[in-house]
Formats: C-alpha cells, sequence, structure tokens
C-alpha cells in the first residue's frame, strides 16, 4: 500500500480475454455517507460512535501528564507547540528505532499478540527505519506522541478530554491534499504535520469562499443553470479571487488548458463499445484468486460504482437530456 494513498474496501479483481480487470462497487462506507447525509443511522453505528468517543475520552490526563513530564528530565521542557512537534520526531526517529517501535506500539494500545507480530515482520525486514516500514503508524505515532508531550508542557489543556477527540482528526491527514477546520485546536496543530504540499484552510474562509461561488453561478441565466453544475461549472471561475480557483491552480493545474481545449467528445458507438466492455467485465469475469495480489496500477480496466443524488440542495447535477434517459434506462430494465 502506498502511504497516503486510502485502502478501499469490497475491490474484485477478474480476468477476462486476457485483460485484468478491478470491480470495485459502492463500498459500505459511501453508503453509509450517504445515509447518514439523510440522518439516517444504525443503531450500531451510533453505539460504535459513542465507544469511540469514550475510547478517545476516557485517557486520565492527570496520569499522562505525570508520566510525560519525566521526559522534561532529561529533555528540556518545550516552550511552544512546534518544539513539542520537534521532539516528537526526534524520539520516533532516533537510532533505537526497535525501541521507538515497540513504545508506539504500546502507547497506541496495539493489543499484545499484535504488537510481536508487527516487530517480527520487522526484524524479518531487517529493522529498516520506522518511516519506510510503518509509515502510517509513524504519523499516528507522532500525533499522539505530540499530543501528550504537549498536555505536559501545558501547551494544550489537560481539562477538556474532547482534545484528544479533536486531535484523532489529524489521523486522516496523510490522505489529503487540503484539510480545512474551524477548530481551534486544528488550527494551531494541523500545519505542524502538513506537508510542504499540503495545504490547510480556515474553515471560515472557506465557508467564505463557497459563499462567493454560489453568488457566482446564482447570477447566471436560468435556462443555463438548469443545464446542471457538471455542465456550466465542470471548473471553478478563471477568477484567482476565489481560494477555490487558487486550489485549483495548485493542486491540478492542468484544468485551465483543458478547459480552453476541451477533449473530443466520445462518440456514442465509442461510448456504447465501453459500456459493453465493462458491463462483460462485471458479469463474465473470471474472480482472481484473493492469494494473487494484484497492483490496482497493473490493471487494464477499473470500474468504480458510484451513485449520486440528482441535485444537490438547490443545484441540479446533470443535463435534463441525461436525467431523463437514466430514467428510462431504469424503468426499462424494471419491466
Amino acid at each position: 500500500m502506498r502511504f497516503g494513498r486510502p485502502t478501499i474496501s469490497g475491490g474484485k479483481t477478474v480476468t477476462l480475454g486476457g485483460k485484468t480487470g478491478l470491480i470495485i462497487e459502492q463500498p459500505p462506507e459511501l453508503k453509509a455517507l450517504q445515509r447518514w447525509q439523510r440522518r439516517e443511522f444504525l443503531d450500531v453505528e451510533r453505539q460504535m460512535a459513542k465507544a469511540w468517543r469514550r475510547g478517545l475520552s476516557g485517557v486520565d490526563f492527570d496520569q499522562i501528564y505525570k508520566t510525560f513530564q519525566q521526559w522534561f528530565v532529561a529533555l528540556e521542557k518545550p516552550k511552544t507547540l512546534p518544539q513539542a512537534k520537534s521532539i516528537s520526531k526526534q524520539f520516533i526517529d532516533a537510532p533505537d528505532q526497535e525501541g521507538a517501535f515497540t513504545f508506539g506500539l504500546s502507547l497506541l494500545g496495539v493489543p499484545q499478540h499484535i504488537q510481536e507480530s508487527a516487530l517480527s515482520r520487522w526484524r524479518a525486514a531487517g529493522k529498516p527505519a520506522i518511516k519506510e516500514f510503518a509509515p502510517y503508524f509513524r504519523h499516528v505515532f507522532s500525533v499522539d506522541l505530540f499530543f501528550y508531550l504537549a498536555i505536559a508542557a501545558d501547551l494544550i489543556s489537560r481539562a477538556r478530554p474532547s482534545n484528544k477527540v479533536d486531535l484523532a482528526y489529524l489521523y486522516y491527514l496523510p490522505f489529503c491534499m487540503v484539510f480545512t477546520s474551524s477548530d481551534k485546536l486544528h488550527t494551531r496543530t494541523a500545519p505542524l504535520f502538513l506537508k510542504s504540499d499540503q495545504t490547510f484552510v480556515e474553515g471560515a474562509e472557506l465557508k467564505t469562499d463557497l459563499g462567493k461561488l454560489d453568488s457566482h453561478y446564482s447570477s447566471f441565466p436560468e435556462e443555463v443553470r438548469n443545464r446542471g453544475i457538471l455542465e456550466f461549472a465542470h471548473y471553478p471561475p478563471q477568477d484567482t479571487s476565489f481560494l477555490v480557483t487558487r486550489l485549483w491552480d495548485k493542486y491540478l493545474p492542468a484544468w485551465r488548458k483543458h478547459q480552453a481545449q476541451p477533449l473530443k467528445e466520445m462518440s456514442k458507438e465509442a461510448h456504447s463499445k465501453m459500456v459493453t466492455e465493462l458491463n462483460r467485465l462485471r458479469e463474465e469475469g473470471v474472480p482472481v484468486s484473493p492469494n494473487t495480489p494484484v497492483n490496482s496500477d497493473d490493471t487494464d480496466q477499473i470500474m468504480i460504482q458510484r451513485m449520486v443524488y440528482f441535485q444537490k440542495g438547490k443545484w441540479k447535477r446533470f443535463t435534463p437530456e441525461f436525467e431523463k434517459a437514466y430514467r428510462e434506462n431504469v424503468t426499462n430494465k424494471q419491466k
């Protein structure tokens, strides 16, 4: 697994006609997210969320405070959050990688039998640097170690158990280009863990810019707006006074070229052929043994199923022609 690339469950690898394909049907995580958007929650999800929050907030901060203050007997007590981050990094990347690895597994509450398995694999691999062997573990470890050191140095309040829950959101940082939040603790801490190619955006700034975008597109004629946002807002406005435009320029710089020179629209015949091939792959493909590892980068075709609403709030997503054709197709299949 590449660091920074989330693992998606539900993928199935198949072969057909000498080609390999990866089929990812709508994953349970996405189905759950769509239910949550409708404010539909399963009881088990509520219980899991409560248990998760209890686990994160049920930390004995007084004991943590006393334990990590002992670090400052040999080390200078950090006076700023960047200094606390530096101390955590120095410890994790110190020459004694086995000691750091073992401590990190314990700090994160990894079950003993899994700790032993992880350490065995690490030793068998030749004891490489943690950042090479387990980069995501290292990230989560660094977030927690930093947090406890900052608590002990009185840089983060230990009087608010919810701080641990808030810091847990930083676990997601490796999987995003832009991290946005209105939380004051995130504003102080998230930039410390971002790489040079990542951006932190304060929630209020993003909210203001989205309001500007809404006003901008709302000024379009009704006949244009009825064509759907994928038709008239496929790209952001060219005006760099928009924050979203500047972020597109930074992370998707080719968009201006693509907007100026749109790709030639696929012919109906080519589109029909592609759909037929994908349907054959899904219906006739021979499953590859789970014991045969297949890298998604090496597959000939990837099919990802997504379900989206025709309308989000006041905004239509698709053209009237597409929506009509889709509904007719569904009706015909049901007959």
